[in-house]
């Protein structure tokens, strides 16, 4: 199980969850084929292994993280206790969010506890591939106070973690760089580096996203909770949909730079966005003679949603300067 806790990337936390449900599966039908066997099947026959497994935990400490994905609640919340210093490796980390979801409280407690000794002395690296893996998940996470998000928002903006997550999200061709980028919206700190995640991010959505948040000049970032909508109320029908905080951005941007870059991407995603962009740019006078020019440079685009984004604009250009 140790070797299980040694992953380094995101892709892999599938694969940590799966192996770590059969192998605590196992362990769990191990002890009890065991205790059938002999009999012992009451409490203070489980009281006693229990025991044996603390005692284990007290003589080797490094047992710690491993036991803290105990079967156990009070041997998970004994390893929790013991975990102190610096953790060298993601997956433990991870296995420690994943406790401050735990069913038992008082396993929660230890493990933000846990967590409040390891984090300040763990390096960005070991922390980002467990952050980036956590954050996709931690919406499903029902048993999580208002503390665990709260913990995740102070950690991602710390200094050394925000800026690893930036290059992260600039370089990295895998899954999940949304909902990464999202947390990283809740920080001024990612401010600055806006325009170079829109000019050098590998993913054109990311390219997207930040291209978005430097035109309206707001950051955005989805809320845990989500609002029920009425599709038909007579007939019951209705969807639940993402409810969005949002903050004014801290730096100035170059509208008419970003959207000449923009409108050459070569990902549709961002030429669809410049276009949203020029829209809500379109009464804006001094900006009217180049942005006409750049709309009329998409018309033959082979994109039909660049190409319909295009006919609104000079559409409405037509209806509002007959």
């Amino acid at each position: 199980m140790q070797a299980l806790l040694n992953w380094s990337s995101y892709d892999q936390i599938s694969q940590l969850e799966s192996s770590l449900s059969v192998q605590l599966l196992q362990m769990s039908v191990f002890s009890f084929d065991t205790f059938l066997h002999r009999g012992e099947t009451n409490d203070a026959r489980l009281a006693r292994l229990r025991d044996r497994d603390i005692e284990a935990l007290q003589q080797i400490p490094d047992l710690a993280q491993v036991f803290i994905l105990h079967h156990d609640g009070y041997v998970r919340e004994a390893a929790l206790k013991q975990l102190d210093g610096s953790v060298g490796a993601p997956g433990c980390i991870y296995a420690l969010f994943w406790r401050t979801n735990d069913w038992v409280p008082e396993v929660r407690e230890a493990a933000h506890e846990a967590l409040a000794r390891a984090l300040p002395q763990t390096s960005a690296d070991v922390i980002v591939p467990a952050l980036k893996a956590a954050l996709p998940r931690i919406a499903s996470w029902g048993r999580w106070s208002q503390a665990g998000p709260e913990m995740i928002t102070a950690l991602a903006q710390r200094d050394d973690v925000a800026s690893a997550l930036v290059d992260d999200i600039i370089q990295s061709e895998g899954a999940a760089l949304t909902v990464v980028f999202r947390e990283l919206c809740k920080t001024p700190k990612i401010d600055p580096q806006l325009e170079r995640i829109f000019r050098t991010a590998h993913q054109p959505h990311i390219r997207a996203m930040a291209l978005q948040t430097l035109l309206s000049g707001k950051a955005r970032w989805p809320l845990l909770q989500r609002r029920k909508v009425w599709i038909d109320k007579p007939s019951g029908r209705s969807r639940m949909e993402l409810q969005f905080q949002s903050r004014d951005i801290t730096v100035d941007a170059d509208v008419l730079g970003l959207l000449q870059r923009a409108v050459t991407d070569r990902a549709s995603i961002v030429r669809k966005h410049a276009l949203d962009g020029m829209i809500a740019l379109r009464h804006d006078r001094e900006m009217a003679h180049t942005l006409n020019a750049l709309v009329a440079g998409l018309e033959d685009d082979p994109n039909i949603g660049v190409r319909s984004r295009v006919a609104f604009f000079q559409r409405k250009r037509r209806e509002e300067n007959p």
